[in-house]
């Protein structure tokens, strides 16, 4: 009896465990044959989805930028500013005690937009009871106006009681500049430009009383006296790091608040009050 029960046993095992086990060692090699096949699945699928959202992202760059490619990237301004925009001059709104304490731009490769020299400088104009954003420079009509630094132009337009013709810059250190009066404007909105390269024809547009070129360098939006960093009779930066703080860059703005009661300050508050509901700069 005992020798059956033990025949049995080994035919079970034999003829009954041994097929499934055999079964499953020929899966599980199945398995490991088609691995190398499904993993190059995987591998296109996820190739796939790389290319979808790189191509979702230069689609959002575009939507926001309509000129914007992948070489934007590398572009420090646009780490810096939130948008880009070609509605006005400042739509940043970015006061300038919230900027950071110290910042530091390169302006080692500045081009000055007219070889010659000075005829308005940045700051209060007493004659006028309003602040002057920027440094007038003496040229004769259709005279080559020039890009300061490498970048892009952000806007073009013009503005019959201020700037007349007019170019805005956004410049890959971070700088925007802009360039009024002129007579004839040679680029267009979202255009890529070089140092040095032609935007313009000098004029006397819009309020002016004569030929000469404006030229204003602003910080997201926040206008900054050029003479502090570039020497205009050379034509070279005083340095070749111009290093932005709050008291030394802004200090017209410092005067204001410290001394409400000169008529610099009361002159700078109806400037900031028209500037506010006038929309110009």
């Amino acid at each position: 009896m005992k020798k059956a029960i033990f025949l049995s046993f080994i035919w079970l095992f034999s003829y009954g465990f041994a097929p499934h086990a055999f079964a499953k060692k020929r899966v599980h090699a199945k398995h490991i044959r088609t691995r190398p096949r499904e993993l190059a699945a995987v591998d296109d699928v996820q190739r796939q989805i790389n290319a979808l959202n790189a191509l979702m992202v230069q689609k959002m760059q575009q939507e926001e930028d309509p000129n914007a490619t992948e070489d934007d990237s590398n572009i420090p301004a646009n780490g810096l500013y939130e948008s880009w925009t070609n509605s006005r001059i400042n739509p940043y709104h970015t006061p300038f005690y919230k900027l950071p304490d110290s910042v530091r731009i390169d302006v080692s490769q500045f081009v000055p937009p007219v070889e010659s020299f000075i005829t308005s400088h940045f700051g209060w104009r007493s004659r006028f009871h309003r602040m002057h954003y920027g440094t007038d420079l003496k040229l004769n009509i259709g005279d080559p106006v020039r890009c300061a630094f490498d970048g892009k132009v952000r806007i073009t337009g013009y503005e019959a009681r201020g700037y007349g013709n007019y170019v805005v810059v956004r410049h890959d250190n971070g700088l925007e500049t802009v360039y009024g009066h002129l007579s004839k404007i040679l680029v267009h909105e979202n255009e890529p430009l070089k140092a040095g390269d032609e935007i313009g024809l000098g004029g006397s547009t819009g309020r002016s009383t004569g030929p000469h070129l404006h030229f204003e360098v602003r910080y997201l939006g926040n206008a900054i006296n050029p003479e502090k960093i570039f020497d205009f009779a050379d034509g070279t930066p005083i340095h070749d790091t111009y290093v932005i703080t709050k008291t030394g860059s802004f200090d017209y703005e410092y005067a204001h608040r410290l001394s409400p009661s000169s008529n610099f300050s009361k002159g700078l508050a109806r400037a900031s009050h028209h500037k506010k509901h006038y929309r110009r700069r």
